[in-house]
Protein backbone atom coordinates (compact mmCIF):
# COMPACT_ATOMS: atom_id res chain seq x y z
CA UNK A 1 0.00 0.00 0.00
CA UNK A 2 0.97 3.02 -0.54
CA UNK A 3 -0.44 6.94 -1.00
CA UNK A 4 -0.16 8.78 -4.15
CA UNK A 5 -1.06 12.59 -4.38
CA UNK A 6 -3.40 14.11 -7.08
CA UNK A 7 -0.79 15.20 -8.95
CA UNK A 8 -2.33 17.57 -11.96
CA UNK A 9 -0.12 19.49 -14.59
CA UNK A 10 0.32 23.22 -15.12
CA UNK A 11 -1.71 25.80 -16.27
CA UNK A 12 -2.93 25.61 -20.63
CA UNK A 13 -2.79 29.30 -21.86
CA UNK A 14 -5.70 30.47 -22.87
CA UNK A 15 -4.59 30.71 -26.60
CA UNK A 16 -4.41 27.16 -26.90
CA UNK A 17 -7.65 26.41 -25.11
CA UNK A 18 -10.36 24.24 -27.52
CA UNK A 19 -13.34 26.49 -27.55
CA UNK A 20 -16.47 23.92 -27.51
CA UNK A 21 -19.47 25.01 -29.48
CA UNK A 22 -22.93 25.79 -28.11
CA UNK A 23 -26.06 23.56 -29.10
CA UNK A 24 -28.54 25.86 -28.17
CA UNK A 25 -28.41 28.95 -26.21
CA UNK A 26 -29.57 27.05 -22.90
CA UNK A 27 -27.07 24.24 -23.34
CA UNK A 28 -23.92 24.79 -21.59
CA UNK A 29 -20.38 23.13 -22.49
CA UNK A 30 -20.14 19.88 -20.65
CA UNK A 31 -17.00 19.70 -18.19
CA UNK A 32 -13.98 18.44 -20.12
CA UNK A 33 -10.44 17.22 -18.19
CA UNK A 34 -8.15 18.85 -19.75
CA UNK A 35 -4.98 17.48 -18.30
CA UNK A 36 -3.08 13.71 -18.59
CA UNK A 37 -3.40 11.74 -15.61
CA UNK A 38 -4.87 8.50 -16.38
CA UNK A 39 -6.20 7.84 -13.50
CA UNK A 40 -7.65 10.92 -12.73
CA UNK A 41 -8.90 11.16 -16.15
CA UNK A 42 -10.84 7.69 -15.25
CA UNK A 43 -11.91 8.61 -11.97
CA UNK A 44 -13.34 11.86 -13.49
CA UNK A 45 -15.58 10.00 -15.93
CA UNK A 46 -16.79 7.69 -13.36
CA UNK A 47 -17.98 10.39 -11.68
CA UNK A 48 -19.48 12.42 -14.94
CA UNK A 49 -21.07 8.92 -15.92
CA UNK A 50 -22.94 8.32 -12.78
CA UNK A 51 -24.42 12.19 -12.69
CA UNK A 52 -25.25 11.61 -16.77
CA UNK A 53 -27.79 8.99 -15.62
CA UNK A 54 -29.23 11.45 -13.11
CA UNK A 55 -28.82 15.23 -15.63
CA UNK A 56 -31.36 17.24 -15.46
CA UNK A 57 -32.75 20.34 -17.81
CA UNK A 58 -30.03 21.83 -20.19
CA UNK A 59 -28.63 24.78 -18.90
CA UNK A 60 -26.80 23.05 -15.79
CA UNK A 61 -23.29 21.78 -16.22
CA UNK A 62 -21.67 19.04 -13.51
CA UNK A 63 -18.07 19.79 -12.48
CA UNK A 64 -16.40 16.75 -10.78
CA UNK A 65 -14.57 17.15 -7.16
CA UNK A 66 -12.44 14.36 -6.99
CA UNK A 67 -10.50 14.59 -3.75
CA UNK A 68 -8.32 11.66 -4.32
CA UNK A 69 -5.94 10.65 -1.29
CA UNK A 70 -4.34 7.34 -1.06
CA UNK A 71 -3.63 5.15 -4.26
CA UNK A 72 -3.06 1.80 -3.87
CA UNK A 73 -1.46 0.66 -7.15
CA UNK A 74 0.04 -2.94 -6.03
CA UNK A 75 -2.09 -4.56 -8.97
CA UNK A 76 -1.56 -1.75 -11.70
CA UNK A 77 -4.06 -3.23 -13.65
CA UNK A 78 -6.79 -2.71 -10.98
CA UNK A 79 -5.86 0.08 -8.71
CA UNK A 80 -8.08 1.07 -5.84
CA UNK A 81 -8.29 4.48 -5.19
CA UNK A 82 -9.76 6.28 -1.77
CA UNK A 83 -11.00 10.07 -1.69
CA UNK A 84 -14.51 11.84 -2.11
CA UNK A 85 -15.96 11.68 -5.22
CA UNK A 86 -18.32 14.28 -5.69
CA UNK A 87 -19.73 17.06 -8.28
CA UNK A 88 -21.44 20.03 -8.35
CA UNK A 89 -24.39 21.50 -10.82
CA UNK A 90 -24.00 24.71 -11.79
CA UNK A 91 -26.10 27.17 -13.77
CA UNK A 92 -24.54 30.38 -15.12
CA UNK A 93 -25.78 33.56 -14.07
CA UNK A 94 -23.87 36.30 -16.01
CA UNK A 95 -20.32 35.77 -16.00
CA UNK A 96 -21.02 33.28 -12.37
CA UNK A 97 -21.05 29.57 -12.00
CA UNK A 98 -24.14 29.52 -9.51
CA UNK A 99 -24.29 26.34 -7.32
CA UNK A 100 -27.70 24.50 -7.71
CA UNK A 101 -26.78 20.62 -6.34
CA UNK A 102 -23.92 19.29 -4.62
CA UNK A 103 -22.98 15.66 -3.83
CA UNK A 104 -19.97 14.69 -1.64
CA UNK A 105 -19.24 11.06 -0.90
CA UNK A 106 -16.36 9.61 0.37
CA UNK A 107 -15.32 5.96 0.01
CA UNK A 108 -13.08 3.79 -2.71
CA UNK A 109 -13.30 3.36 -6.49
CA UNK A 110 -11.49 0.19 -8.17
CA UNK A 111 -10.59 1.21 -12.19
CA UNK A 112 -9.40 -0.89 -14.30
CA UNK A 113 -6.57 -0.66 -16.47
CA UNK A 114 -7.95 -0.82 -20.64
CA UNK A 115 -5.73 -1.88 -23.57
CA UNK A 116 -5.38 1.70 -24.78
CA UNK A 117 -3.85 2.82 -21.21
CA UNK A 118 -7.23 4.63 -20.06
CA UNK A 119 -8.74 3.64 -16.91
CA UNK A 120 -12.96 2.74 -16.28
CA UNK A 121 -14.47 2.20 -12.92
CA UNK A 122 -15.29 -1.34 -11.94
CA UNK A 123 -16.79 -0.68 -8.83
CA UNK A 124 -17.43 2.45 -6.76
CA UNK A 125 -17.90 1.88 -2.52
CA UNK A 126 -19.13 4.98 -0.82
CA UNK A 127 -20.52 6.12 2.27
CA UNK A 128 -23.95 6.40 0.53
CA UNK A 129 -23.87 2.87 -0.76
CA UNK A 130 -22.82 0.88 2.68
CA UNK A 131 -25.45 -0.59 4.32
CA UNK A 132 -27.42 1.36 7.19
CA UNK A 133 -24.98 1.67 10.06
CA UNK A 134 -21.53 0.73 8.37
CA UNK A 135 -18.76 2.92 8.03
CA UNK A 136 -15.90 3.17 5.65
CA UNK A 137 -13.73 1.02 7.69
CA UNK A 138 -16.45 -1.61 6.93
CA UNK A 139 -14.99 -1.43 3.74
CA UNK A 140 -12.51 -4.02 2.11
CA UNK A 141 -9.02 -2.63 2.37
CA UNK A 142 -9.52 -0.22 5.08
CA UNK A 143 -6.90 0.12 6.93
CA UNK A 144 -5.20 2.98 9.30
CA UNK A 145 -3.09 4.47 6.88
CA UNK A 146 -5.76 4.86 4.75
CA UNK A 147 -7.83 6.07 7.53
CA UNK A 148 -4.93 8.77 8.21
CA UNK A 149 -5.25 9.85 4.45
CA UNK A 150 -9.10 10.65 4.31
CA UNK A 151 -8.72 12.75 7.53
CA UNK A 152 -7.27 14.99 5.09
CA UNK A 153 -10.67 15.57 2.59
CA UNK A 154 -11.72 18.44 4.37
CA UNK A 155 -8.50 19.95 4.06
CA UNK A 156 -7.92 19.52 0.26
CA UNK A 157 -11.99 19.81 -0.89
CA UNK A 158 -11.53 23.79 -1.33
CA UNK A 159 -8.32 23.71 -3.05
CA UNK A 160 -9.54 20.65 -5.20
CA UNK A 161 -13.00 22.32 -6.13
CA UNK A 162 -11.32 25.54 -6.71
CA UNK A 163 -9.02 23.83 -9.40
CA UNK A 164 -11.59 22.30 -11.54
CA UNK A 165 -13.71 25.10 -11.52
CA UNK A 166 -11.06 26.74 -13.16
CA UNK A 167 -10.60 24.40 -15.45
CA UNK A 168 -13.95 24.71 -16.35
CA UNK A 169 -13.32 28.36 -16.90
CA UNK A 170 -10.66 27.46 -19.42
CA UNK A 171 -12.43 25.10 -21.44
CA UNK A 172 -15.21 26.74 -21.49
CA UNK A 173 -13.04 30.12 -22.15
CA UNK A 174 -16.38 32.26 -24.11
CA UNK A 175 -18.80 31.99 -21.41
CA UNK A 176 -16.54 35.04 -19.33
CA UNK A 177 -16.86 33.18 -15.88
CA UNK A 178 -15.27 34.95 -12.94
CA UNK A 179 -16.66 33.84 -9.87
CA UNK A 180 -18.45 30.63 -8.55
CA UNK A 181 -21.25 31.31 -5.91
CA UNK A 182 -21.71 28.33 -3.59
CA UNK A 183 -24.66 26.96 -2.15
CA UNK A 184 -23.56 27.81 1.86
CA UNK A 185 -23.38 31.25 0.68
CA UNK A 186 -19.52 32.07 -0.08
CA UNK A 187 -18.07 32.76 -3.46
CA UNK A 188 -14.58 31.59 -5.26
CA UNK A 189 -12.52 34.64 -7.65
CA UNK A 190 -12.09 32.63 -10.69
CA UNK A 191 -10.40 35.25 -12.33
CA UNK A 192 -7.52 34.34 -12.74
CA UNK A 193 -8.34 31.03 -14.20
CA UNK A 194 -7.57 32.92 -17.64
CA UNK A 195 -3.98 33.32 -18.97
CA UNK A 196 -3.26 36.06 -21.17
CA UNK A 197 -1.16 36.09 -23.82
CA UNK A 198 0.59 39.34 -21.99
CA UNK A 199 1.09 37.59 -19.24
CA UNK A 200 2.28 34.53 -21.08
CA UNK A 201 5.25 36.88 -22.69
CA UNK A 202 8.79 35.65 -21.77
CA UNK A 203 10.82 38.54 -19.72
CA UNK A 204 13.33 40.47 -20.94
CA UNK A 205 16.79 40.48 -19.54
CA UNK A 206 18.73 44.04 -19.05
CA UNK A 207 21.75 42.70 -19.77
CA UNK A 208 21.00 41.00 -22.74
CA UNK A 209 22.22 37.39 -22.47
CA UNK A 210 19.55 34.94 -23.09
CA UNK A 211 17.32 34.04 -20.00
CA UNK A 212 14.85 31.49 -20.30
CA UNK A 213 11.58 31.79 -17.15
CA UNK A 214 12.56 29.30 -14.66
CA UNK A 215 10.14 26.22 -13.88
CA UNK A 216 7.51 27.13 -11.75
CA UNK A 217 5.32 24.09 -10.40
CA UNK A 218 1.66 25.13 -10.11
CA UNK A 219 -0.40 22.17 -9.48
CA UNK A 220 -2.37 21.28 -6.37
CA UNK A 221 -0.40 18.68 -4.45
CA UNK A 222 0.97 20.24 -1.21
CA UNK A 223 3.11 17.49 -0.68
CA UNK A 224 4.84 17.57 -4.10
CA UNK A 225 5.42 21.10 -3.73
CA UNK A 226 7.50 20.86 -0.79
CA UNK A 227 9.51 17.68 -2.21
CA UNK A 228 9.97 20.26 -4.99
CA UNK A 229 11.23 22.57 -3.05
CA UNK A 230 13.67 20.39 -1.59
CA UNK A 231 14.85 19.49 -5.11
CA UNK A 232 16.00 23.00 -6.28
CA UNK A 233 17.72 23.74 -2.90
CA UNK A 234 20.37 20.58 -3.76
CA UNK A 235 23.72 21.97 -3.09
CA UNK A 236 25.47 20.26 -6.38
CA UNK A 237 28.16 21.70 -8.10
CA UNK A 238 26.49 20.37 -11.21
CA UNK A 239 23.51 22.34 -11.14
CA UNK A 240 25.38 25.35 -9.80
CA UNK A 241 26.77 25.75 -13.01
CA UNK A 242 23.51 27.01 -14.53
CA UNK A 243 24.12 29.80 -17.02
CA UNK A 244 21.59 32.00 -17.71
CA UNK A 245 20.27 29.93 -20.72
CA UNK A 246 20.26 26.40 -18.99
CA UNK A 247 16.69 25.53 -17.60
CA UNK A 248 16.20 23.79 -14.17
CA UNK A 249 13.32 20.99 -14.52
CA UNK A 250 12.92 18.28 -11.60
CA UNK A 251 11.82 14.44 -11.72
CA UNK A 252 10.70 13.60 -8.26
CA UNK A 253 10.09 9.81 -8.54
CA UNK A 254 8.38 9.44 -4.94
CA UNK A 255 7.72 5.53 -4.80
CA UNK A 256 6.63 5.05 -0.96
CA UNK A 257 5.17 7.38 1.62
CA UNK A 258 5.39 6.80 5.48
CA UNK A 259 2.34 8.74 7.05
CA UNK A 260 2.56 6.99 10.82
CA UNK A 261 3.83 9.99 12.11
CA UNK A 262 0.73 12.71 11.81
CA UNK A 263 3.31 15.41 12.36
CA UNK A 264 5.81 14.37 9.40
CA UNK A 265 5.81 11.95 6.09
CA UNK A 266 8.88 10.28 5.05
CA UNK A 267 9.15 10.01 1.38
CA UNK A 268 11.40 7.81 -0.31
CA UNK A 269 12.17 8.12 -4.11
CA UNK A 270 14.84 8.85 -6.85
CA UNK A 271 15.05 12.68 -6.42
CA UNK A 272 16.17 14.52 -9.68
CA UNK A 273 16.84 17.69 -11.40
CA UNK A 274 18.04 18.54 -14.56
CA UNK A 275 19.85 21.85 -16.81
CA UNK A 276 18.74 21.26 -20.30
CA UNK A 277 19.49 24.04 -23.07
CA UNK A 278 17.13 24.87 -25.39
CA UNK A 279 18.19 24.55 -29.07
CA UNK A 280 15.03 25.38 -31.51
CA UNK A 281 12.15 23.97 -30.40
CA UNK A 282 14.76 20.83 -28.81
CA UNK A 283 15.72 20.63 -24.89
CA UNK A 284 19.23 19.53 -24.52
CA UNK A 285 20.15 17.91 -21.08
CA UNK A 286 23.30 19.55 -20.39
CA UNK A 287 23.53 18.42 -16.49
CA UNK A 288 21.49 17.10 -13.42
CA UNK A 289 22.10 14.84 -10.53
CA UNK A 290 19.65 12.23 -9.17
CA UNK A 291 19.62 11.06 -5.31
CA UNK A 292 18.44 8.01 -4.18
CA UNK A 293 16.73 8.10 -0.82
CA UNK A 294 14.09 10.08 1.47
CA UNK A 295 12.64 13.40 2.42
CA UNK A 296 11.08 14.55 5.19
CA UNK A 297 8.08 17.00 6.10
CA UNK A 298 6.83 18.40 8.73
CA UNK A 299 2.95 19.08 9.18
CA UNK A 300 2.12 22.08 10.30
CA UNK A 301 -1.62 22.91 12.41
CA UNK A 302 -2.91 24.55 9.23
CA UNK A 303 -1.66 21.70 7.17
CA UNK A 304 0.95 22.93 5.05
CA UNK A 305 4.39 21.25 4.63
CA UNK A 306 7.83 21.92 5.20
CA UNK A 307 11.09 20.55 4.29
CA UNK A 308 12.32 18.77 7.89
CA UNK A 309 15.29 16.46 6.55
CA UNK A 310 16.54 14.64 3.59
CA UNK A 311 19.09 11.92 3.32
CA UNK A 312 20.41 10.75 0.06
CA UNK A 313 22.48 8.20 -1.27
CA UNK A 314 24.95 8.16 -4.59
CA UNK A 315 23.77 4.35 -5.49
CA UNK A 316 20.98 1.92 -4.56
CA UNK A 317 23.64 -0.14 -2.68
CA UNK A 318 23.94 2.44 -0.05
CA UNK A 319 20.44 2.89 0.55
CA UNK A 320 20.43 0.33 3.80
CA UNK A 321 22.64 2.48 5.35
CA UNK A 322 19.53 5.45 5.68
CA UNK A 323 17.45 5.35 9.06
CA UNK A 324 14.41 3.52 8.22
CA UNK A 325 15.05 1.58 5.45
CA UNK A 326 13.49 -1.72 5.55
CA UNK A 327 12.13 -4.47 2.75
CA UNK A 328 8.56 -2.89 1.75
CA UNK A 329 10.85 0.47 0.97
CA UNK A 330 13.00 -1.60 -0.61
CA UNK A 331 10.28 -3.20 -3.19
CA UNK A 332 8.95 0.05 -3.73
CA UNK A 333 12.19 1.41 -4.72
CA UNK A 334 12.80 -1.29 -7.43
CA UNK A 335 9.98 0.29 -9.85
CA UNK A 336 12.17 3.64 -9.90
CA UNK A 337 13.84 3.15 -12.91
CA UNK A 338 10.64 2.00 -14.90
CA UNK A 339 8.74 5.13 -12.97
CA UNK A 340 11.55 7.95 -13.73
CA UNK A 341 10.69 8.05 -17.78
CA UNK A 342 6.95 8.44 -17.06
CA UNK A 343 7.69 11.67 -13.90
CA UNK A 344 10.53 13.21 -16.49
CA UNK A 345 7.76 13.57 -19.13
CA UNK A 346 5.28 14.61 -17.08
CA UNK A 347 7.43 17.57 -15.59
CA UNK A 348 8.69 18.36 -18.91
CA UNK A 349 5.20 18.55 -20.08
CA UNK A 350 4.58 20.76 -17.93
CA UNK A 351 6.93 23.35 -18.62
CA UNK A 352 5.98 23.46 -22.25
CA UNK A 353 2.59 24.41 -21.63
CA UNK A 354 3.71 26.56 -19.02
CA UNK A 355 6.01 28.40 -21.80
CA UNK A 356 3.81 27.80 -24.88
CA UNK A 357 5.66 30.99 -26.44
CA UNK A 358 9.06 28.87 -26.45
CA UNK A 359 7.32 26.31 -29.01
CA UNK A 360 9.37 23.19 -27.22
CA UNK A 361 8.63 20.00 -29.27
CA UNK A 362 10.55 17.61 -27.95
CA UNK A 363 14.01 16.72 -25.19
CA UNK A 364 17.21 14.87 -25.56
CA UNK A 365 17.67 13.76 -22.36
CA UNK A 366 21.12 12.93 -23.13
CA UNK A 367 21.13 8.94 -23.21
CA UNK A 368 20.25 8.42 -27.27
CA UNK A 369 16.61 8.86 -27.18
CA UNK A 370 13.92 11.26 -28.06
CA UNK A 371 11.47 12.57 -26.29
CA UNK A 372 8.45 13.93 -27.81
CA UNK A 373 6.99 16.72 -26.60
CA UNK A 374 4.34 17.88 -29.04
CA UNK A 375 1.52 16.92 -27.44
CA UNK A 376 1.89 18.82 -24.39
CA UNK A 377 -0.35 21.29 -26.09
CA UNK A 378 -3.06 19.32 -26.81
CA UNK A 379 -6.19 19.44 -24.71
CA UNK A 380 -8.54 16.62 -24.04
CA UNK A 381 -11.59 15.99 -26.83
Amino acid sequence: MKRRFLMIPAIILAMMICVTSFASEDELPKFTYLESDALVGGVIRAILDVREEQAGADGVVSIPIPVLEYFDLEDEAHPAIWGCFGYSDFTVIDDSLVERRSELNRGCMDLLLLDDGTYAADSLHTEELTEEGESLSSLEGWNDEIGAAMNRIDGDLDYVRTYFLKMYCRSAAPLGITNAQLLDGSSIDLSDAYVTEEEAEIPVVEDDSEQYPAFEYDGSDAIEAAVLSALISFDSEELEDANQDLIAIPCPVMEYFNMNDPGSVEIWGDFGIANYSLDGPVLHRESGVEKLGKIVLSVSEDGSYAVADTAFVDDAASLPTIAGWNEEIEAALANTDADRENVRVRFLTMYCRMMAPLGITSCEPGDGTVIDLSGAYETAA
